[in-house]
C-alpha cells in the first residue's frame, strides 16, 4: 500500500504535489487506511476516491509519509482547512513547502496559488441554491452559520469559517496569513442553511467591525442547540420580516421561542379548515349526544350543525381569523405571537465567555496586551482643528473660545477628551507641582473614555496657528508629571501691612491657611535649571510621541471621524455614517449657510433649513441631536477657520484662563 523512497528520490519530485505527515509511528499500512477513512468522512475525498500513491522516507530521524494528490478527486478547500487546523498534531506540510524549507529546492508546482484560490472559493457555500430551510436533524450534522472573513491586506483574500467555533480553532487560520490584530479582520458575508438568514445577517452586520463575530458565534451556538420544532418556529419568525434589524434582535428570537405559536397551515383556506376541524373534534361528543337525544328538537339542531359544517367557507373564515390574530403564513406554517417578546440579550456583555472569540480588552488575538493605536495629525491649522474637536466631541462649547485663545501665547499644550467635553491646558502648567492643573491630571482615574492629545505649535502665519497633534496615553502623561514635576525654591511675598517677606519651600508648606490669608500678594520662584529642563522636555515631546505613533499622519477629516465615534455612540438616535455635532455648531452652520445640517430622530434624519435656526434656535424640540454628512466636513472646516481666527484676534479669556497664562 506504500513505497519506500530516499530523500534523493524526494528531491526529484518537483513536478507534483502532495501532503506530508511527519513523525509517523506504528503500522504504516494502518496509517494509509486511517488517513483515507478520515478524509472520506470529512468530505475531503470525493466520490469514493482514495490516496493510492503513498511514499515513506526517513528524514532527520523521523519516518515521514507522502500522499500524492495527483489524479485524486478531493476538495482542496477542506483539505487546506484541515491542514491548518491539525498542523500541530500531524505536522501536515505540502511537498513543495517541504522541499523548499528542508533542501532549498523550488518546486515547479505552485500550490500556494491553488491554496489561496481554494480559500477564496469558500465564499460560496455548497449547494446554496438548493437550501429551502433547515431542521434540527440538519443542524446536528452541519454548522448553522458560515462567515466569510476578509483582510485589509488584499494580497491574500479571505476564508470561510464555520460557526460555532472557539479561539483555539480560529488561531491556525489567522496565523497562516500572519494576522495578529482584530483590526485587520472584517466580516464580508454570512452564509446559513436557514433560508434567508445569511442574507439578512450580511445586511445588518457592520462590515468594518469584527466585533460582530462574537454575536454571530453565540447565535450559531443557540441555533445548533434547537430541536426540530424550535428551529421551525425560529425560521418562521424570521420569515415574517418583523424581526432581524440587528444581530441582537435575531438572538432575542432564540430566547423567546415560547412566545410564538406555529400551526400546520400554509394559506388562509388551510388555516380556516384547521381551526374548524379542531373545534369539530372538540365538540364531536356534544353533537353525538344531540343526535341520540330523546328530544326531537335537539336531534334537529344536530342535523343543522352537521349541514352547516359541510358548507363552511374555510378560506373566508381563515382570512378573518388570521386578520384578528395578526398572523403570518410562512414556509414552516402559520405563526402568531402569543405574548410580548422580552429583551433578554442586550449586547456583548451578555455573551458567555465560552462563546467569545475576540479579546475583551486591549489584547491581541493571541491574548497578550497590545499597544493602543495612537494617531497624529501634522502640519495643520491647530486653532481650527481644536474648534472642530469641540464641535464633534461633546455638548460643552462654552470654553471653546477661551481654549482657542490660548494659542495666541502658548506653543505646547495638552487636550483631554473626557468623552463628552474637551479640557485644554498649557503643557508647562502640568509640571509645576503646586498648580491646579498638576493636581487635576494626577487625580485622573484610568478610564477607557479618556483620550489625551499633545499639540505643538510650529508657526503662526496669516492668522493661522500651524502645528501638529499627537495622541498620548493619559497614564504616560501622569508618569512624566510625577517624574519631572518641579517645586518652587522660594516665595517672595508682601503682607497686608506692606511688609515684605520671603519663605522657603519647606516654610510655605508648613504654614497654616490662616497665616497665608495675611499675605497681600506673592511671587513663586523656580530654579532656572529646572525650568530649562522642563522647557526642553515639552519642546521635544512632539518628536517623542511621533515615534510612538502606529499610524502615518492622518488628515484632519480622518481624525475627526475617529474621535466623533464616542460622541455619536452616546446619541439617543445614533446614525452610523454621519458626524454628530453640537447644537451651537449646528445653528452656526445653518445661519452661515456653510453646510447641510440634519436633525437625528427615532424615525431617521430630517434636513433642516436656515429658517429653522432662526425660528427656535433649534432648542425648542424633543430631538436636540444634530449631524452632518462626511462630505460636509469641508463646511465645518470653513466655519472653524473663520471662527478660530476671530477668537485669537479678540483673545478674550476668562479670569481663570488669563491667570493661568500669566503663570507661564
Amino acid at each position: 500500500m506504500f513505497e519506500n523512497i530516499t530523500t534523493e528520490d524526494l528531491k526529484r519530485m518537483t513536478e507534483t504535489e502532495g501532503l506530508i505527515f511527519q513523525g509517523c509511528g506504528g503500522d504504516l499500512n494502518e496509517w494509509v487506511s486511517k488517513v483515507n477513512e478520515m478524509f472520506t468522512e470529512n468530505g475531503v475525498l470525493l466520490n469514493g476516491d482514495t490516496f493510492n500513491n503513498v511514499f515513506v522516507f526517513q528524514h532527520e530521524g523521523l519516518t515521514d509519509m507522502l500522499f500524492i494528490m495527483k489524479d485524486v478527486e478531493l476538495d482542496i478547500r477542506k483539505l487546506t482547512m484541515w491542514r491548518l487546523q491539525t498542523h500541530g498534531r500531524f505536522g501536515g506540510t505540502w511537498l513543495s513547502d517541504f522541499l523548499n524549507n528542508q533542501f532549498g529546492i523550488n518546486s515547479n508546482f505552485d500550490f500556494e496559488r491553488i491554496e489561496k484560490t481554494a480559500t477564496l472559493s469558500a465564499k460560496a457555500p455548497p449547494n446554496c441554491d438548493d437550501m429551502n430551510g433547515l431542521h434540527s436533524k440538519d443542524i446536528k450534522t452541519n454548522h448553522s452559520l458560515q462567515v466569510h472573513i476578509d483582510f485589509y491586506d488584499k494580497s491574500f483574500g479571505g476564508f470561510t469559517i464555520p460557526l460555532p467555533t472557539t479561539p483555539e480553532t480560529m488561531k491556525p487560520f489567522l496565523e497562516h496569513i500572519d494576522i495578529t490584530h482584530w483590526q485587520d479582520v472584517k466580516i464580508c458575508e454570512v452564509f446559513s442553511e436557514i433560508d434567508g438568514l445569511g442574507e439578512m445577517l450580511t445586511r445588518v452586520v457592520s462590515m468594518e467591525s469584527p466585533t460582530a463575530l462574537d454575536e454571530l458565534n453565540y447565535l450559531s451556538a443557540k441555533i445548533a442547540a434547537m430541536d426540530e420544532h424550535e428551529c421551525d418556529i425560529f425560521c418562521a419568525a424570521l420569515e415574517t420580516g418583523k424581526h432581524g434589524k440587528s444581530i441582537a434582535e435575531v438572538i432575542n428570537i432564540t430566547e423567546n421561542l415560547d412566545c410564538f405559536c406555529l400551526q400546520p397551515a400554509y394559506n388562509t383556506e388551510q388555516y380556516g379548515e384547521h381551526i374548524i376541524t379542531m373545534h369539530m373534534d372538540e365538540t364531536a361528543d356534544i353533537v353525538k349526544k344531540l343526535m341520540l337525544s330523546d328530544d326531537p328538537k335537539e336531534r334537529v339542531l344536530a342535523e343543522h350543525i352537521v349541514l352547516l359544517e359541510k358548507h363552511i367557507d374555510y378560506d373566508s373564515f381563515g382570512i378573518g381569523i388570521a386578520s384578528e390574530e395578526s398572523g403570518v403564513f410562512t414556509e414552516m406554517g402559520y405563526i402568531t405571537k402569543t405574548t410580548r417578546l422580552s429583551d433578554i440579550y442586550h449586547g456583548l456583555q451578555d455573551i458567555p465567555d465560552k462563546y467569545r472569540l475576540l479579546p475583551k480588552s486591549n489584547e491581541s488575538i493571541w491574548g497578550f496586551e497590545e499597544t493602543p493605536e495612537r494617531v497624529m495629525v501634522q502640519n495643520t491649522d491647530l486653532s481650527a482643528l481644536l474648534l472642530e474637536m469641540h464641535a464633534v466631541c461633546g455638548d460643552y462649547m462654552c470654553d471653546a473660545k477661551y481654549n482657542v485663545a490660548l494659542m495666541k501665547n502658548c506653543d505646547e499644550f495638552f487636550v483631554l477628551d473626557k468623552g463628552c467635553m474637551l479640557m485644554v491646558y498649557p503643557a508647562n502648567l502640568l509640571y509645576y507641582s503646586d498648580t491646579y492643573e498638576h493636581e487635576l491630571w494626577q487625580s485622573l482615574t484610568d478610564s477607557p473614555d479618556y483620550k489625551a492629545y499633545f499639540m505643538s505649535v510650529e508657526s503662526r502665519e496669516n492668522g493661522q496657528v500651524i502645528g501638529s497633534l499627537y495622541e498620548a496615553e493619559v497614564s504616560s502623561i501622569q508618569d512624566s508629571i510625577q517624574t519631572l514635576g518641579i517645586d518652587f525654591t522660594h516665595i517672595d511675598a508682601e503682607m497686608k501691612d506692606g511688609t515684605n517677606c520671603s519663605f522657603t519651600h519647606a516654610e510655605w508648606k508648613s504654614m497654616e491657611q490662616l497665616e497665608r490669608d495675611q499675605l497681600k500678594s506673592c511671587v513663586k520662584h523656580y530654579s532656572s535649571s529646572d525650568k530649562a529642563l522642563l522647557s526642553a522636555f515639552t519642546s521635544n515631546l512632539g518628536s517623542l510621541l511621533s515615534c510612538k505613533s502606529i499610524h502615518d499622519s492622518m488628515t484632519t477629516h480622518e481624525f475627526l471621524h475617529r474621535i466623533n465615534k464616542s460622541y455619536m455612540d452616546k446619541a439617543a438616535n445614533k446614525k452610523t455614517g454621519m458626524i454628530r455635532i453640537t447644537l451651537d455648531v449646528a445653528r452656526e452652520l445653518l445661519t452661515q449657510n456653510e453646510s447641510d445640517v440634519y436633525r437625528m430622530t427615532a424615525k431617521g434624519t430630517e434636513k433642516l433649513s436656515p429658517l429653522d435656526a432662526v425660528k427656535t434656535g433649534l432648542w425648542y424640540s424633543f430631538d436636540r441631536e444634530f449631524a452632518i454628512k462626511p462630505n460636509d466636513l469641508k463646511g465645518l472646516e470653513k466655519w472653524a477657520k473663520r471662527t478660530a481666527g476671530d477668537f485669537i484676534q479678540q483673545a478674550k479669556r476668562s479670569r481663570y484662563k488669563k491667570g493661568r497664562e500669566e503663570a507661564l
